[in-house]
Order: structure tokens, then sequence, then C-alpha cells
């Protein structure tokens, strides 16, 4: 699934994409955090970042309605640290590097050409 994200990400060229999932933290996040790392942000910075995504919808009124009446829904709606954390370490030990994790993905050189040039800037 990421191969298939990414390539489309890369197809938009350097106009400007919006992705998104339902609560913005897990495939959004897994998503955000690749996108990230393409672009040399350091991994602290990418789970402060994904962080973030709890401080955003505990201010969105429908989130907060949701997670007042459905209490087993609350840790699948939180963007702990740990959670992103957990993610990039199974990649890391899979792959051994974030690297080693894109050098697996079936992706062509022009897209990963794209994708990193996306975020240069001109």
């Amino acid at each position: 699934m990421t191969a298939r994200v990414l390539s489309a990400l890369a197809a938009c060229g350097k106009e400007g994409v919006l992705f998104h999932c339902t609560a913005g933290k897990d495939r959004t996040g897994i998503t955000a955090a690749l996108l990230m790392t393409l672009a040399g942000v350091p991994e602290e910075k990418i789970v402060s970042e994904y962080q973030m995504t709890q401080y955003f919808l505990a201010a969105d009124e429908r989130f907060r309605n949701l997670l007042g009446r459905q209490q087993p829904l609350h840790p699948m709606l939180e963007s702990r640290p740990l959670y992103i954390e957990a993610a990039l370490a199974e990649l890391h030990r899979l792959h051994g590097s974030l690297s080693g994790y894109f050098q697996a993905l079936p992706l062509r050189p022009e897209e990963w050409n794209t994708l990193r040039e996306g975020f240069l800037p001109e």
C-alpha cells in the first residue's frame, strides 16, 4: 500500500496534494513520516509533529463528542509518541533503516526523484 500511495503522490509532481484518513494519524501519520524522512526531517521532529495530531483532534468538537460517547475508542483516536515510534522502529528492524525500507519499495527512480524534489526549496 505504501508504494501505491507514494507513487500516487509522485504522480502529482510539484502540485499540492491533500492526503488524509479518518483521524489523520495512522495511515496519514505514516505517510507524512515517510515524506518528512525524504525531506531530511529528524525522527525526533517527526514524532513531535505526530503528537500534535492529539492537540488538533482535541480541538475538534466532532472528535470530542465521539470520545465522550465512546470510551473504548480513546486509545484509537490518540496520537501517542509511542505509536509512531513503534512504527518507525519496526521499519528499522525489518529493513535496517528507513533508507533500506525505501529501497525495498517498488518505485521507479523518477518517482523517487519527484518525491525528493517536492521538498527542496527552489
